[in-house]
């Protein structure tokens, strides 16, 4: 019987041939092939010993319904400060001043259909302005702007404003009536049985007590502005109740879906392990969409650092313990509005390529215990799992040394950054194609 081969004479390999790879890579991604293959000799961890780790308390995944989004439309620049703008305005690169005048007179947007959330100055110079759309003096929650700016120009801008049918002012006198009773009717929901829904769809006991209560100090906890009039889209109320932990602040606001927009109740329902952003239909009671402001992933993974098994056994790593924000602002499992619970995510996407194809889903994170005396057959999951935590870790530092959305990064969601995006890198596990190989394929960007 022939003894195992090891793993550092396994990985030599595909070292060996993604260094001869290189010659035909461009220079931005050779840095990343580079950085990459640094990491896989570091990790050469999916052939090698590890020990079995107990499987951690993990929270429960709620998955949401199906939210309509506008694609973001990337834009080539705009020089806001040419002699056709000049008259409009005049001697100024002050980068909310060139958003407002983009929204108004190249967009065709009046200013009473949006307002500025958020203005972020980058250390790169950049200024990037985030735009929230105003329908009927209420926020649509999935409809915004971005601009890039730079020296009084639009570098980029990304756009998901919603452009259909405007409707009728909702019936205030009859949403009021519906909050101050507690009851819903035919045409509108109450606030107390729309956050009874939304509790029962994310999985919370059915609360007993629901106070609704004015707001004492309407405030958007969602981002401020200068620029928010007091009556847009304030807190309206607060519910209290024992299944959450602080007051819930409740407000009116659309979202679009398709060429339709959904009056809701917003809520941020804070509990002990979930915050929930969750947006209820205030004719139908239907919940809308649910976003979890806390998330997390659990990988039991060899963790960066460690040689193989042999120098420290499976741990239980926390995806908010490694992910950098500035790399990866979303996180490592959500591209854009498309949140994941499996090796799927803005960066990397991870699948099996075994010959067996009961064995070529994606993984969620559970802990894996792999038995490296039996064939690399037998822990494909774990392999994956790994394999997804190796790469994003090699993702987040190589953009903070350069290797950014400009410079041509593996990301489907550039964030208005530049560069292509739709290109995260696609891993197959295992292939089935043959053993102790690897290859890297580095097309153009996007």
């Amino acid at each position: 019987m022939l003894s195992p081969i090891s793993p550092t004479v396994r990985i030599l390999p595909a070292i060996l041939i993604a260094i001869l790879g290189l010659r035909q890579i461009g220079p931005h991604k050779r840095f990343a092939a580079l950085f990459l293959v640094a990491l896989l000799v570091l990790h050469a961890l999916t052939q090698v010993h590890a020990s079995q780790v107990a499987p951690a308390a993990q929270r429960s995944v709620k998955k949401s319904p199906t939210i309509f989004n506008q694609p973001f439309k990337i834009l080539p620049p705009v020089n806001s400060l040419d002699a056709a703008n000049a008259q409009l305005l005049p001697d100024t690169t002050d980068p909310r001043d060139v958003a407002k005048e983009h929204l108004t007179a190249t967009l065709g947007f009046p200013e009473n259909e949006w307002v500025i959330k958020n203005v972020v100055k980058t250390s790169t110079g950049v200024t990037a302005v985030y735009v929230r759309q105003l329908i009927n003096g209420l926020e649509v929650v999935n409809g915004d702007i971005n601009l890039n700016i730079q020296n009084g120009q639009v570098k980029s801008i990304g756009d998901s404003f919603y452009r259909g049918a405007r409707p009728s002012q909702p019936d205030l006198a009859a949403l009021s009536a519906a909050a101050s009773s507690g009851l819903s009717s035919s045409s509108v929901q109450s606030p107390v049985d729309a956050f009874k829904s939304l509790a029962a769809f994310v999985g919370s006991p059915s609360p007993t007590t629901v106070h609704v209560e004015p707001s004492p100090t309407p405030t958007d906890q969602t981002g401020t502005s200068d620029d928010l009039p007091p009556t847009t889209n304030p807190a309206l109320f607060q519910i209290t109740s024992e299944i959450a932990k602080q007051p819930v602040p409740v407000r009116r606001a659309y979202v679009q879906d398709g060429n339709n927009l959904k009056l809701v109740y917003s809520f941020q329902l804070q509990q002990e392990d979930n915050w929930y952003h969750g947006h209820v239909n205030a004719v139908t009671g239907d919940v809308e969409a649910v976003n979890d402001w806390i998330a997390n992933a659990i990988y039991p993974v060899i963790p960066v650092g460690v040689a193989s098994p042999d120098a420290g056994p499976i741990v239980n790593v926390n995806e908010n313990d490694v992910a950098l924000t500035y790399a990866s602002p979303q996180g490592w499992h959500k591209a854009g509005m498309l949140a994941f619970t499996d090796t799927r995510g803005n960066n990397v996407d991870k699948i099996p390529l075994t010959s067996d194809p009961a064995k070529n889903g994606r993984p969620d994170f559970r802990p894996f215990a792999p038995d490296f005396t039996k064939i690399a057959g037998q822990y494909t999951a774990g392999a994956t799992v790994q394999l997804n935590y190796v790469l994003n870790s090699a993702h987040d530092p190589a953009y903070q040394h350069g290797f950014d959305e400009v410079s041509g990064n593996f990301q489907i969601e550039n964030f208005g950054n530049g560069g292509f995006g739709d290109d995260a890198m696609k891993e197959l596990v295992q292939h089935r194609e043959g053993v102790i190989n690897a290859f890297f394929s580095t097309p153009p960007d996007g």
